[in-house]
């Protein structure tokens, strides 16, 4: 008796349920694990197939949901497709023949196939680039720019929300695999996780990602794959060296099916760079661990866990002259202080999802749900004091998802859950001095606490509509607690009122491969605590959340089976009580609602693959256009009103040329361009417009166990002076002229060696 087994993964996939192009590979094996050479792959009612070849595999672009898999001895069946999931489909041949059995193993998230504005990196573009940091495939994503001053300072911003947290990243959510990266009062660290442990970010732009908040700015999802195949088992590791004292070592073991009882994937790593500029070390160690059950009929259970300990000094933000004349000096203050930040982190997760009821052939029930925490600790040493903070969290997500696969109701698929989560934050200042810290300058503590309740919907209205409905319940509170009560007792809480975000969004197949959708959304974003405090340490019981309505259109498709792919965006984002960040010392912040803005853009995204004979090119073009302007902005007895927004370039074009000779040499080029931005409200200094060009080369080879990746590159292959991070609205004090500048690297050479041996 022998089984026939199929396995079929959608791995490619345009944005809408069952009406675009969808390019589906797969295996067809006995159960012996040999390989079915020949097995028929028929697109349902169409002469478009193909046939398994010598080691079972196939590949098959088709618009249609249904397709046929027979083979010699066994019936021919048909079945029902859905993008973005995997399934295994099993009869038995002894003279009787069984209903198949579909087991859905990748329960995805409904934006996957959602008509919104979603980017999808995967792992073969994060490997464009040398692997240090995550910065250069964000920047080609349109919408976004991701300012980096240094590997442990960084800011990113999407479609201009964010640009005024002037150190780190807020207004927008990040998550890796359903566990949360943004902290209670909402910053988040997408750079905790090595890029050894991403197999693909998906990034949202705008409030459009309902199930994972609602934030202004849009969301990140980081993820890992889950291993379903012996194929997969293997040790990856990747060495690199660079300009300035670079050297990267990441490790990475996966073991799946045939070795454990579980899917594993552990990651160490190690960076170490010298720096480009005085006071400018950096150090970090990690290591990552991904469980995941073998999947069951009905269960899997998976744990993440990621621990990072790193040291990095701080040269801070430079003044024009510096910036122009000595850009590797460090401000004065922060060399002579020897700034530096002690950073370390535990993240977790544990998720059991669990199909409740399934037919089998058509309904599904099914829950996931994630327990997290986080666990923090930094000491960091500035010129003006020490700062010590800890803090610990913990939370729960749950996600129940309903889906029709045939769509015979009217809510096909359905998707409620909801996100809790609880934070510890204690930090204190005590004096710098020439050696450790002194007295307690202050001494604080913030119990945060954030739930998120979300519903949303997908559903096809004929054969060319699919709409997709949801809305997002959240309320954020913070409690604080003043330890330090020699100058008062100004604890206090502060919870704000629950908010409503809806979102709609519908998409019209107007031809085979090509979608127009419409959106309409609702987004905000919560000051931090220290923003809602007064210079005297009090809460400011006015302080509003900032408000966004998003409206947009766009259009996206493919082409020629998936030689062109594009998608355009157009969108008006109105903003309320835009929350602005006003400086009153060197380390001292007020937070203050002054206005309301408009952001206007733009967003262009094309990639065509051209194969002639043995050599291959991909290139691929993004370009961003930004309109956004204060409509009313008065801070304190200024008028800011009619200018432009400040931090948004609104011009930023990237395009890659990535190629490949006979599956060994290959190669990429990276043009970037970025049009000046005005670094002040009032609008009167503005950054210089750059362009930065990236080269690299390398040259792969294959054995039966083993393989070696060496390439080579040179960024900034121009010698382009330009700023890397861009600090708005710096202050001037004592005398001093304002620190705008954290230059980018001058022309930089790297080379990386990478051996992978399967096990």
């Amino acid at each position: 008796m022998k089984k026939l087994i199929f396995l079929l993964l959608l791995v490619v996939s345009s944005s809408s349920i069952g009406f675009a192009q969808k390019m589906i590979t797969g295996k067809v094996v006995d159960d012996t694990g040999e390989p079915l050479i020949g097995a028929n792959v028929i697109e349902k009612g169409t002469e478009n197939g193909t046939t398994t070849d010598i080691d079972g595999k196939f590949i098959l672009e088709t618009f249609m949901d249904s397709l046929s898999i027979s083979y010699v001895g066994f019936t021919t069946k048909t079945f029902r497709v859905i993008q973005d999931h995997t399934y295994v489909l099993e009869y038995k041949h002894d003279g009787n023949f069984y209903d198949l059995i579909i087991v859905i193993k990748d329960n995805s998230s409904l934006e996957h196939t959602a008509p919104l504005p979603i980017q999808k990196l995967k792992t073969h573009q994060l490997k464009q680039d040398m692997d240090v940091a995550i910065t250069p495939f964000l920047n080609r994503v349109p919408g976004v720019y991701m300012h980096s001053g240094a590997l442990n300072t960084n800011r990113i911003t999407i479609r201009g929300i964010g640009t005024r947290s002037l150190f780190s990243t807020s207004r927008l959510r990040a998550y890796f695999n359903d566990i949360p990266l943004t902290s209670g009062d909402g910053e988040t660290t997408i750079e905790d996780i090595d890029l050894g442990m991403i197999d693909e970010a998906q990034v949202y732009r705008g409030p459009t990602g309902t199930s994972y908040g609602a934030g202004l700015g849009g969301m990140i999802h980081l993820k890992t794959r889950n291993l379903t195949d012996r194929a997969n088992n293997h040790l990856l590791s990747s060495n690199s060296v660079g300009s300035y004292g670079l050297l990267r070592s990441s490790n990475t073991l996966s073991l799946g099916k045939g070795y454990l009882p579980f899917n594993m994937k552990l990651n160490i790593n190690k960076t170490h760079s010298d720096g480009y500029r005085v006071n400018n070390e950096y150090d970090r160690q990690g290591a990552s661990l991904y469980l995941s059950t073998f999947e069951s009929d009905r269960n899997n259970i998976s744990l993440f866990v990621n621990y990072i300990d790193s040291r990095a000094f701080i040269p801070s933000s430079l003044n024009e002259d510096d910036y122009l004349n000595e850009p590797t000096k460090a401000a004065f203050t922060w060399g002579n202080a020897r700034g530096n930040e002690d950073y370390q982190k535990l993240l977790f997760g544990l998720t059991n999802e669990y199909i409740i009821s399934s037919d089998r052939n058509s309904e599904t029930f099914s829950n996931k749900t994630t327990i997290f925490g986080n666990f923090r600790s930094n000491d960091e040493r500035r010129p003006f004091n020490t700062l010590q903070e800890s803090s610990n969290s913990l939370g729960l997500r749950t996600t129940f998802d309903y889906r029709d696969l045939y769509q015979d109701t009217y809510f096909p698929q359905l998707s409620i859950g909801l996100e809790y989560f609880k934070e510890d934050y204690e930090w204190s200042t005590l004096e710098t001095l020439d050696q450790g810290s002194g007295a307690v300058l202050s001494d604080n503590q913030e119990d945060r606490s954030y739930l998120n309740i979300f519903a949303q919907s997908q559903f096809s209205l004929g054969e060319r509509w699919s709409v997709l409905a949801g809305f997002n319940i959240n309320q954020t509170r913070y409690d604080y607690t003043d330890l330090f009560l020699s100058n008062g007792d100004n604890s206090g809480d502060y919870s704000y009122d629950w908010k409503w975000s809806p979102r709609i969004s519908a998409q019209y197949q107007y031809t085979r491969g090509h979608q127009l959708y419409a959106m309409i959304s609702h987004g905000f974003s919560t000051p931090t605590l220290e923003e809602t405090l007064t210079p005297d340490g009090v809460i400011n019981p006015d302080i509003q959340q900032e408000d966004g309505w998003n409206f947009e259109i766009g259009a996206k498709g493919n082409t020629n089976l998936h030689k062109l792919n594009y998608e355009v965006s157009l969108y008006r984002m109105n903003v309320s009580n835009l929350l602005v960040a006003r400086r009153i010392a060197e380390d001292q912040f007020q937070g203050v609602n002054a206005g309301r803005s408009t952001h206007i853009g733009l967003e262009l995204y094309f990639d065509y693959r051209y194969r002639m004979g043995y050599f291959e090119i991909n290139p691929a073009i993004s370009y961003t256009y930004s309109h956004h302007r204060f409509d009313e902005f008065i801070d304190d007895d200024r008028d800011y009103s009619g200018n432009e927004m400040t931090g948004v370039a609104p011009h930023d074009l990237n395009i890659v040329m990535p190629w490949m000779y006979k599956n060994h040499w290959y190669g990429n080029l990276a043009l970037k361009y970025l049009s000046e931005m005005p670094m002040r409200d009032d609008n009167s200094v503005y950054s210089d417009a750059y362009s930065t060009l990236d080269a690299q080369l390398g040259y792969k080879h294959e054995w039966r166990k083993l393989s070696i990746d060496v390439n080579a590159g040179i960024r900034n292959f121009l010698d382009e002076q330009y700023a890397s991070m861009i600090l708005i609205n710096a202050g001037s004090f004592g005398g001093n002229a304002p620190r705008y500048y954290y230059p980018g690297l001058p022309r930089n050479f790297y080379g990386n060696f990478r051996l992978n041996i399967s096990l």
